[in-house]
Formats: structure tokens, sequence, C-alpha cells
């Protein structure tokens, strides 16, 4: 095992008495907050270009500067479901030729056990690929949710996303690379890396970044390695896409650099 394979403390923002109750375990198991439901070409990372459903849940503790779906942000955003009333919902919205259904948010993983219910029903009973879109800020909620899915992609946020104050970053990190690390030792998973970046990241933090990434466990599992330029914020110039390539490419000759197609299409 790779030297992330000791026990990682979880972050912990004690000046947001928000983020505290967000970060509560789940009391409600048989209820999930969805922020809505709709079908779409995917945008982003390897799968880009598939039909998928996408289901956004609500409440996101961590605010990106660049994020683009703010809206769903607020815990209380969207409309509570029973997991009866959500399965029905997400059968609702099936269409055909979809690829995969897209968990998204917002961020699952504050609501796991409803995200494991509703993953669980899409794998088992309606016999399509599960995919969970997540920062992975809680590498234990990530394991536990790990046996769900199929596909996992592992987002790494650079300092300059602001996320989180600047002394809880390593701790994002390190729950990042765990989760990463979890993924990686399913031989059953298609597991993939996607940093987005902007003109302020610099290419000491991707070489950093970049480095720890590839002392994980079992790297040769790894499905791809994508870079997303920002949209609108920030976005990086030409030659900063180019350094950023370069700084990845001699670890991982196959990175691609993959913008959001789906806004360049005009769909969500």
């Amino acid at each position: 095992m790779s030297s992330i394979n000791s026990e990682i403390e979880i972050y912990n923002n004690n000046n947001s008495n928000n983020n505290q109750k967000i970060l509560t375990n789940q009391k409600e198991h048989d209820k999930v907050q969805l922020n809505e439901l709709f079908v779409s070409i995917e945008g982003e990372g390897i799968f880009a270009g598939t039909k998928t459903l996408f289901i956004r849940f609500s409440g996101c503790h961590l605010k990106c500067y660049w994020c683009d779906t703010k809206y769903s942000l607020s815990p209380n955003s969207g409309k509570s479901y029973t997991i009866n009333q959500a399965k029905h919902l997400i059968f609702n919205h099936l269409q055909p030729n979809i690829y995969k259904v897209n968990f998204t948010g917002g961020e699952p993983l504050l609501q796991p056990l409803s995200l494991i219910a509703l993953a669980n029903f899409v794998k088992s009973e309606l016999d399509i690929k599960t995919y969970l879109e997540s920062s992975c800020f809680d590498w234990k909620r990530f394991e536990m949710v790990l046996p769900h899915f199929d596909i996992c992609k592992i987002e790494f946020k650079t300092s300059d996303s602001k996320v989180i104050e600047s002394k809880f970053h390593n701790n994002l990190i390190q729950n990042e690379l765990k989760c990463l690390e979890l993924a990686l030792n399913k031989n059953d998973k298609i597991s993939f890396v996607k940093i987005v970046f902007t003109n302020s990241t610099t290419v000491n933090e991707i070489r950093d970044l970049i480095t720890r990434i590839f002392r994980c466990s079992n790297i040769n599992n790894l499905s791809g390695i994508t870079l997303q330029p920002s949209y609108e914020f920030d976005s990086p110039s030409t030659e900063h896409i180019l350094k950023v390539y370069d700084e990845v490419y001699p670890f991982y000759n196959d990175v691609r650099v993959v913008p959001q197609m789906h806004k360049m299409l005009g769909m969500n």
C-alpha cells in the first residue's frame, strides 16, 4: 500500500455551523433531497459524448468559486422525496439508449444512505451503469458507497478553487487521494481523475498533485486523467493549458484536455 494508507483525519471547518449541520450523519434514511433529474449528453471526463440520465443531489458544503450549479448548493434546494418516490421519478425519466446514470450534485456523499439506495436500484434493478461524480471530500463515506458504482470520477480540487479555507486544503487532497486508492483497488471499477484548473493554477501545484496521485497503489488500474479548463472564471490561456498538459504527460501520456462540451452544445 502507498504512503496514504495510514488513517486520514477528515477535515472539519469549525468556523461554519452550517457546514457542521450538513456534515452530520444522514438521519432520514428513507428520504432524499434532489435538485433535478434530466437526460442530456455527458460533457465532461472520459465518457464525454454519452447519453446520460443525471440525478442532481441537493446541498454542497464546498464552495468552488467557479461552481456552475450554485442553485444546488443549498441542502434545501429542489424537493424532498421518499426513496420509493425517487425510484419512480428515475424510472419515469428513462429514455432509450441511456449509457449511464450520473449521480452528481451538489454533493451526493452528503446523503450517503439515500445515494446507496438509488444507485443500487439503478444498478441492480434497471441494469444501467452507475457513475459517481463527487468531490470525494470524505473517504469513509466514499468507501461505503463504492460497491454500488461502476464508474468513479475522482476530482481533485486545486487551491485556487477556494473550495475551503487554505488550512484545510491539504486534508481535502488527502481524502481525495484515499478515495482514488480505494477505487483503484477494485478491479471491477472504471476509475479516472479529473482536475479543473484556471489561469491561476500554478504548474508547481499540478506537478506536486500528479506526483502524489502516482504514488497510489494499483495506479495501473487508472482509466484516464482529464484536465478541465475553467469556463468563464479565470479561464486559462492556450499557453497555460499546454503547460499544465506538459506537467501531466510524463506521468500519463493518455491525459486529455476536455472542456465542458455540453456548454458548447447549449445543453444542461
